[in-house]
């Protein structure tokens, strides 16, 4: 992939980036038919240690875009990524992913964050629902009502990227009567499900994380680890030595989150956001 000059630019001033064509309707097609085997085998683990995701992973165009984004060869995984397949509408709430999302004068807000979430959305999104929903410029405050929302507006092979520091919802739904209309995600449940512009058809995506090596990245680990679903989804994840291979023949840092976490007792997890010690 060329260098897009504008990208990190643009990137970092708005907090998110939509490219587009960056996969051919044949890659999406493919995609969607090994996301449906991965349902079919139960498969809930990390796209790395299944031997189908882990080319959608570390796909050489992903990991350009991300190269650029943080400006550095020297990218780390860590066992953040997964494939969901939703038949039904989801439900969409405005939200941080990073550690400090009470603290707005946390570590998170005192230099640009080096963790950033790329999403694959396996259909259309420019006139349908389902959409990712952002607020436009919001990577640099805790408030999350702060930035212009807006659909992303994504066609079939276009790549999402944000910020783990930006607003944003996951399933965003669009009013039959005024599509480009954006309706805020906390009115949705006043609103009957007929009026809402139906998905494209039933909505896959994939989400991966990748990070920059530094103090926040090991601070973001260590917010994960207090969270039950993120531990949950560890434990799920034994890699082989082929995983370490793969990783470390694209130039990734590969870190092992399992054997931090496989004794950890669940009940002593938070179910929801509880902040970290500075």
């Amino acid at each position: 992939m060329q260098h897009d000059k504008n990208l990190k630019k643009n990137f970092k001033d708005r907090g998110w980036a939509l490219i587009k064509s960056v996969f051919s309707a044949n890659e999406i097609a493919r995609f969607r038919e090994i996301a449906n085997q991965l349902k079919t085998e139960q498969y809930t683990a990390d796209l790395l240690g299944h031997p189908l995701t882990r080319s959608i992973l570390f796909d050489d165009r992903i990991l350009d875009v991300v190269r650029q984004l943080l400006e550095t060869d020297e990218l780390v995984y860590f066992g953040d990524s997964s494939c969901t397949i939703s038949k039904t509408p989801g439900s969409a709430h405005f939200h941080k992913d990073n550690p400090d999302k009470l603290n707005g004068k946390g570590p998170d807000w005192q230099e640009e964050y080096p963790i950033i979430r790329l999403g694959i959305y396996l259909q259309n999104h420019d006139k349908f629902s389902g959409a990712l929903a952002i607020r436009d410029r919001s990577h640099n405050t805790n408030d999350i009502k702060l930035g212009s929302p807006f659909y992303v507006d994504n066609q079939v092979g276009d790549l999402s990227v944000w910020y783990l520091t930006t607003t944003h919802a996951g399933y965003s739904k669009r009013l039959k009567l005024a599509p480009n209309f954006f309706l805020n995600t906390s009115l949705y449940r006043f609103v009957p499900d007929f009026m809402f512009v139906p998905e494209e058809q039933y909505r896959i995506a994939y989400f991966m994380t990748f990070g920059k090596k530094g103090p926040l990245l090991d601070r973001y680990l260590r917010y994960l680890q207090t969270r039950e679903y993120m531990v949950q989804a560890w434990k799920k994840t034994k890699y082989d030595q082929s995983c370490f291979d793969f990783a470390t023949s694209k130039n990734i840092e590969l870190i092992d989150m399992y054997p931090k976490v496989k004794d950890v007792d669940e009940s002593t997890l938070n179910r929801s956001h509880v902040e970290l010690p500075n």
